[in-house]
């Protein structure tokens, strides 16, 4: 008899994809079985569909994140070019000046510092 039922049994669970056919009706399905058996099909299309608007709205928000992480490279890569052209006038600025400014016998170059007490070196002195 027993044998009977084990072969109805496997014949159940072949075309039970869930997992929730039994082999005897004393043998109940247990934790994650359990709750498959419970669902029905229409549940499972359910979840199913559900589960493909996550990955999609996953996929939605990714994208969102990339345009934004895009927009702000652009935003800092413009900030990085218009530094980097204002340092160039700034330069040309200095050396003009230091160019100026030895013309008229004044040296551009900092004062050594004599003592370790003397914190603040003048920027411009005159040249001897």
């Amino acid at each position: 008899m027993r044998e009977k039922h084990r072969a109805n049994g496997a014949h159940n669970q072949a075309g039970d994809p869930s997992g929730c056919a039994r082999r005897s009706r004393s043998e109940k399905p247990r934790g994650l079985v359990s709750v498959r058996c419970a669902l029905t099909p229409h549940v499972w299309e359910l979840l199913r569909k559900n589960s493909q608007e996550i990955r999609m709205s996953n996929t939605q928000r990714l994208e969102a994140l990339i345009q934004r992480q895009r927009k702000i490279l652009s935003f800092a890569q413009s900030a990085w070019d218009q530094a980097q052209e204002e340092n160039t006038l700034l330069r040309q600025v200095i050396a003009e000046l230091q160019t100026r400014l030895e013309a008229h016998g004044i040296s551009s170059a900092p004062t050594p510092i004599n003592s370790k007490d003397q914190l603040i070196l003048p920027l411009f002195s005159k040249t001897p």
